[in-house]
């Protein structure tokens, strides 16, 4: 069997040094600037880079789940981000993004749930397009926000549950915002 000279995303396949992994992070930071603006210029190094890193993989599983690019291999591509995941935990990390996050998740003692639930969330945007309740959207929030606010505050040392249960509505009213701003993108998508 060939292997890809490319992962599901584009990116080539070879090694990184940690710099570049981080680097990499950062290029697809700068590439969406308007979601998830937590990893921002004005946020302070070193937790800059973290951010990043949590984000990238946000940010291309999201773009896994609908961007046009991946229509067809949406699943298949969710999957294979999946994969690479759970091997970056095992000490495995090949993908640049996920060199970057094996070292963010060792350095701050991140538990994989938060990107399982992430990647439980897209995976409802490839049969879910539509909520008829509240609670079917407020649960879909619950996978596709919450983690990544959880996600920050133990980047920012914050492992207290409590507190992650406190921060909940916030993350789930930011992704609602989030959701606001791509309906007309949606609309036009179909």
């Amino acid at each position: 069997m060939t292997m890809s000279v490319t992962w599901p995303d584009g990116a080539p396949r070879r090694d990184y040094s940690l710099d570049e992994a981080y680097g990499w992070c950062e290029r697809v930071l700068a590439e969406h600037p308007e979601h998830y603006p937590v990893a921002s210029p004005r946020m302070a190094e070193p937790l800059r880079r973290h951010a990043a890193a949590v984000y990238a993989f946000s940010r291309v599983a999201n773009d896994f789940a609908d961007h046009p690019d991946h229509a067809g291999h949406r699943a298949e591509r969710l999957d294979a981000w999946q994969h690479l995941l759970e091997r970056a935990y095992h000490g495995q990390a090949e993908h640049p993004g996920f060199v970057a996050l094996s070292a963010t998740v060792r350095r701050f003692n991140i538990p994989i749930t938060p990107f399982q639930d992430l990647l439980a969330g897209f995976r409802m945007d490839l049969y879910k397009h539509r909520y008829s309740t509240w609670n079917e959207l407020s649960n879909y929030c619950s996978l596709s926000g919450v983690p990544m606010g959880r996600l920050m505050l133990l980047l920012g040392g914050e492992q207290r549950p409590e507190l992650h249960a406190l921060a909940d509505p916030l993350a789930i009213g930011m992704r609602l915002a989030d959701i606001l701003h791509d309906v007309g993108a949606d609309a036009r998508q179909g």
